[in-house]
């Protein structure tokens, strides 16, 4: 287990994300598939929250969620 996580900055500002985060670094290496599925699911986290912050009506889907992402100007599209 680590002592300290990458992702310290996240907590307590997105708890959730924080979580899903550091399981996914308790993984490495000795689970390299449940570390890809976990880092998914912190991109897919990431996007929701930002689009709750951007007051992105809800979407039916993640794909949708990263068009309409995409149609705000200041978010870079190498970030989705």
């Amino acid at each position: 287990m680590m002592n300290k996580s990458n992702f310290e900055f996240l907590k307590g500002v997105n708890d959730f994300t924080y979580a899903i985060a550091c399981a996914a670094e308790n993984n490495y290496p000795d689970d390299p598939n449940t570390t890809l599925i976990k880092m998914r699911m912190f991109g897919e986290a990431t996007a929701k929250h930002l689009g709750l912050l951007l007051d992105i009506p809800s979407c039916e889907n993640q794909h949708d969620l990263l068009r309409e992402l995409g149609k705000i100007a200041f978010v870079d599209d190498s970030i989705l």
